[in-house]
This record gives structure tokens, C-alpha cells and sequence, in this order.
């Protein structure tokens, strides 16, 4: 056991001292290469009277750039005061008018159709001004063109099945529905004696 051990010993101590023999000429040759040239080119610049390349200068970020007050930045002027306050009055006229065509008591259809007229006039309004489409960027209309399109695509297409589904399925037609409550002597779910007159 001695015995290996005094080998593994003297093999180690062997590696290292060729390591030291054959690593040591050739680290120092490099270190010797790499500052001798380094201080040969600061010598050089020195005596030239330029810049040396390789003195390591610390970086100085720019100063931050000034910040620019531009009214004009979205392309419009700013809207006036007495726009918004219009905007507002018109909006405060048709929510009267909203709940007046509710108490006209008219036919459901019809109904509808006014309110839905005002509701858009209202939407109109805000879209226009509150939310500026009216001379904002293009892009801000670009996108209302094209969510109004696939939603009119989509509202086309479910008026388009509700419409024709009687056609295929005859329990299913809304006039079915009138029919059968009017035979009972009631009046249709959600529809008004008036309108189930105009019906018969």
C-alpha cells in the first residue's frame, strides 16, 4: 500500500512539474506579447500626440433629450369648450327622447326602430367627439370601419337564419308563437294587447 502510494505520489508531482516546464514558457510568452504591445502602443500614441486605443476610457452617456411641448402632436387641434358642452346637451335632448317614444306607447316594432334610431344618434355623439374620431388619427377609424363591418356581417347572417327558419322548421316561426296565444285568448309573451291587435 505504501508502495502505491509513494507512485501515485511521485506520478503527481512528475505532471506538475512538466506542466510548470511546459505551461510556464509558454503563459509567460503570451503575458510578455500581450503588454508589450499594449504599452508599445501607448508609447506610440504618446509620441504622436493622438488618442491611444487601448487606454480604457469610461463610457459618458449623452444628456437626455429635451422634452417637446407640441399641441399638434395628434394632428388635431384640441377640440373647444363649447363643443364638449354641445355634445353634452344633445345627448341630455335625446335621453328625453329615448324615454318619451317609451311612454308613446306605440307597437313593439315600431318601438324598437325609434329607439334604436336614438341610440344611434347618442353612440354617434360620443364616438364622434369623446372618444375623437371625428379628426383623430386614421388608424382610430380604420379600426371603428372595420368592427362595424364584420358587425354588420354578423347581424346580417343571424337575421338571415331567424327569418328563414320557419321555412324549414314551422314550430319555430315567431308568428307560430302569436298564433297559438291569440287561440288561447292571451296575449303573446312580451307583446302588448295593441300589437296583438294589429296581428289579427
Amino acid at each position: 500500500m505504501d508502495i502505491l502510494l509513494n507512485i501515485l505520489v511521485c506520478f503527481g508531482l512528475t505532471s506538475v512539474g512538466l506542466a510548470f516546464i511546459v505551461l510556464l514558457p509558454v503563459v509567460g510568452n503570451l503575458l510578455v506579447s500581450v503588454f508589450s504591445t499594449v504599452y508599445g502602443e501607448q508609447a506610440f500614441a504618446k509620441f504622436k500626440g493622438i488618442a491611444s486605443g487601448s487606454v480604457l476610457v469610461t463610457p459618458t452617456a449623452p444628456p437626455p433629450p429635451e422634452p417637446k411641448v407640441d399641441d399638434h402632436a395628434h394632428g388635431h387641434e384640441p377640440t373647444p369648450l363649447n363643443v364638449y358642452l354641445g355634445v353634452y346637451g344633445a345627448l341630455l335632448v335625446l335621453t328625453v327622447v329615448t324615454v318619451g317614444v317609451s311612454e308613446l306607447g306605440l307597437i313593439q316594432r315600431e318601438a324598437v326602430f325609434w329607439a334604436v334610431v336614438v341610440a344611434t344618434m347618442k353612440g354617434t355623439l360620443v364616438v364622434a367627439w369623446f372618444m375623437h374620431m371625428k379628426g383623430g388619427p386614421a388608424m382610430n377609424r380604420l379600426i371603428l370601419g372595420t368592427t362595424l363591418f364584420f358587425m354588420l356581417i354578423f347581424f346580417t347572417l343571424t337575421m338571415a337564419d331567424l327569418s328563414t327558419r320557419d321555412s324549414i322548421f314551422e314550430h319555430e316561426a315567431h308568428w307560430t308563437t302569436i298564433k297559438e296565444a291569440q287561440y288561447s285568448g292571451s296575449t303573446p309573451a312580451g307583446w302588448s294587447a295593441k300589437e296583438a291587435a294589429v296581428v289579427k
